[in-house]
């Protein structure tokens, strides 16, 4: 199994927000968004400090020589082999025939697996893996249970959000204010018929009301 983590992008625009961010159903994604996201040098990337008033300076932070990447959204009937995610209500489509099937509502926003349009090699989680509860902002904490079985192999973990930090996220395109820090830890166990693997993800997003899309990513995954 190929289980494709996000990279670490920097938006590529600036503006400042004006009241500290809360999301809410109305900061997810609609049909018709574009992420469109860039790798980033591992120079001068760390995991923000934790707590209220923070200043988070990023502005070290260069990008690397590759082209600009996007995701677009688009509607459950433009995914193949839709009939798979019957809960699938938004997709994630990277131009080169992949598909990433979400669903999301006034309560929470979830990953539901991965589309093409060979059905043999989509997959779908038996037990969503819920990315957070909404509303969702600082001192809030979401936690799931994730599981996929396949006919070859099953992939199970945990998956905990934690709205941990509030203050001014700066980049070298500019400084943002009232930007809401959240925090995954994600723990999975792979197993196939020759091996199991496990994983452990560590990621920070910095969002505010400038975007739908996280201002800056960084993780790590051993």
């Amino acid at each position: 199994m190929k289980i494709i983590y996000p990279l670490l992008f920097l938006t590529l625009s600036a503006f400042h927000a004006k009241a500290q961010y809360t999301l809410t159903s109305s900061s997810l994604p609609i049909v018709g968004d574009v992420d469109i996201y860039k790798d980033l040098d591992s120079t001068g990337l760390f995991f923000g400090s934790s707590g209220t008033s923070q200043t988070w300076n990023y502005t070290a932070i260069g990008s690397l020589t590759n082209t600009p990447a996007s995701n677009t959204f688009v509607a459950m009937s433009s995914v193949p082999n839709n009939f798979l995610f019957p809960a699938g209500t938004i997709a994630t489509d990277d131009g080169a025939g992949n598909f990433g099937v979400l669903s999301n509502n006034s309560t929470k926003y979830e990953n539901l697996g991965y589309a093409t349009a060979t059905a043999s090699n989509c997959w779908s989680y038996s037990d969503p893996l819920k990315l957070y509860s909404l509303p969702f902002t600082y001192g809030t904490v979401s936690t799931d249970i994730f599981k996929i079985i396949q006919p070859t192999f099953t992939a199970t973990g945990t998956f905990t959000t934690t709205g941990d930090g509030t203050g001014t996220l700066q980049l070298p395109t500019g400084n943002f204010s009232n930007v809401l820090k959240l925090n995954y830890v994600l723990y999975e166990i792979d197993t196939n018929l020759t091996s199991i693997q496990t994983y452990t993800l560590l990621l920070n997003q910095y969002f505010s009301a400038v975007s739908k899309f996280p201002l800056l990513e960084v993780q790590t995954i051993t």
